[in-house]
């Protein structure tokens, strides 16, 4: 139900909500007012068994993973101090990453996520090498997510973000008067920019969006969030689950050891270890050197 003032003051409310100083005022303070001022419009795709999502981790000098649990979420919820896109403090959630149209290799995705060269604003700055561990996880069962599409200068990013705010809009429209149409993509396009913020200056500048996933996910509705990547300009695709949505709908199949060489604005992933296929009863890693590419390759790369 829409909350029962008009457009213009429903503006004002949002326009409240965007001044907040976050670093001030309360999580639950946050919470409070979202609940109760605004509405928790959810809208919700279906992710379907087959596909894949890929997540990684940077590996400290020498630091080898041994476990499918150390490239899964995170349990040692104590030490999880930070605001994070879509989690509290104590708050465990598994972000990871998925193909788009534009980036059909998701763990560019996940790497930009990862390290800050890799990002749009910083490409091309510094040469560096990275040493990381890619994990590939495939969808067993159908999930449902909330999705974050309202973001105004962002939906032509790409087809499936416009394709979803078509179909949205036009069941809004099917169903609704255009006042109440109006105040709905009002605040959709809140809740989308707060999960497309870029300008993050302390982990505080998350505590919108890590509210709206808390409270999305205690209604139950939902096992996790889709969102569009900020660190890829938008035109990636990160998700957001639940540990139980991992336990009960996704299987660990395999981990690399890629080598990321960054040169200016060229980016080569050089394969060093697998695992192969992983059973799914199994927990430990163990891990397959593979034939890195030629020093000639990698430099015709780098030349063209």
């Amino acid at each position: 139900m829409l909350p029962k003032i008009n457009l213009n003051n429903l503006k004002k409310c949002l326009d409240r909500l965007r001044k907040l100083d976050l670093s001030i005022i309360s999580y639950p303070e946050i919470i409070d007012i979202m609940n109760k001022e605004i509405v928790l419009p959810i809208l919700v795709t279906e992710v379907r068994a087959g596909n894949y999502i890929e997540r990684i981790r940077i590996n400290k000098e020498d630091e080898i993973f041994t476990s499918k649990q150390e490239l899964s979420y995170r349990t040692d919820f104590e030490n999880i101090k930070t605001f994070g896109r879509a989690n509290s403090p104590g708050f465990s959630i598994f972000y990871g990453t998925v193909i788009s149209s534009p980036i059909q290799l998701s763990r560019i995705v996940a790497l930009a996520e990862t390290d800050e060269l890799l990002r749009s604003q910083e490409k091309g700055k510094v040469d560096k090498d990275i040493f990381t561990t890619v994990s590939k996880w495939k969808i067993t069962k159908n999930m449902r997510l909330a999705e974050m599409v309202f973001k105004k200068d962002r939906i032509v990013t790409t087809p499936e973000i416009e394709k979803a705010y078509q179909f949205h809009l036009k069941v809004f429209r099917e169903n609704m008067q255009e006042e109440e149409v109006q105040m709905l993509i009002s605040i959709l396009e809140f809740y989308s920019e707060e999960f497309a913020k870029a300008d993050i200056v302390t982990d505080s500048d998350y505590k919108i969006s890590a509210a709206y996933a808390e409270s999305a996910f205690k209604t139950g509705s939902i096992q996790g969030i889709i969102y569009p990547s900020v660190k890829t300009d938008y035109e990636g695709s990160n998700v957001a689950l639940l540990p139980k949505t991992v336990d009960e709908h996704l299987q660990f199949e395999e981990a690399l050891i890629v080598h990321v060489q960054i040169r200016g604005k060229k980016v080569f992933l050089d394969n060093l270890y697998r695992t192969g296929i992983v059973e799914a009863n199994v927990n430990d890693l163990g891990w397959y050197k593979m034939e890195s590419a030629s020093e000639e390759l990698k430099n015709k790369f780098f030349r063209t």
